[in-house]
């Protein structure tokens, strides 16, 4: 990905489907970033599964040994266009990002509850075994801004089909090449 003419960044993409998705541990030794790509049309009936593979990632950075740096969790709110029904883009940006947040905290939290009961969660990997997992280290209920982990930024994204730039002149993931280019170094 080009961020501009002097920076290029390299991207890798790994697919959430349950047979590869853990393919992205090979990569996180060297990653700067970690984005986590949330589809924010569909997390009211997806956030039990969203938030276990988060889970999973959340896990494998706080396993990094102390000799590698943490990378960022940018957790991108995707498809904000389709939320928009008659609002602004800022604004369905910010429904986007605040729908996505409450929903993994709160599915984060109850898999966390459940931990703590010493009660095993399933992981999709695992065929049916309970596995003991942490990563969700924060002081009282799970909230991002207190997770023990590293930093957690929220950013939505949108991809318009066609031209790629709204009425306004500006393209659809401007706002993730802005913040790549002043988060990445």
């Amino acid at each position: 990905m080009t961020l501009s003419p002097s920076k290029t960044l390299r991207v890798i993409d790994v697919p959430g489907h349950p047979r590869i998705r853990d393919q992205f541990r090979e990569h996180l030794k060297d990653a700067k970033v970690v984005a986590f790509v949330v589809d924010c049309s569909t997390i009211s009936r997806n956030g039990s599964v969203v938030a276990e593979h988060l889970h999973n990632v959340l896990h494998a950075i706080t396993s990094l040994p102390p000799t590698h740096s943490i990378p960022t969790l940018l957790i991108l709110a995707h498809k904000t266009d389709l939320l928009k029904m008659g609002a602004s883009l800022s604004s369905a940006s910010e429904v986007a990002i605040t729908r996505v947040r409450s929903i993994l905290e709160r599915e984060l939290e109850k898999r966390r509850a459940s931990q703590s009961g010493g009660v095993g969660v399933e992981s999709l990997g695992a065929e049916g075994e309970g596995t003991e997992m942490d990563g969700l280290e924060c002081s009282g209920t799970f909230k991002f801004s207190e997770w023990e982990g590293g930093d957690v930024e929220f950013l939505s994204t949108w991809v318009k089909v066609g031209e790629g730039k709204e009425e306004s002149g500006k393209d659809a993931l401007d706002d993730l090449k802005d913040w790549l280019s002043q988060h990445v170094k």
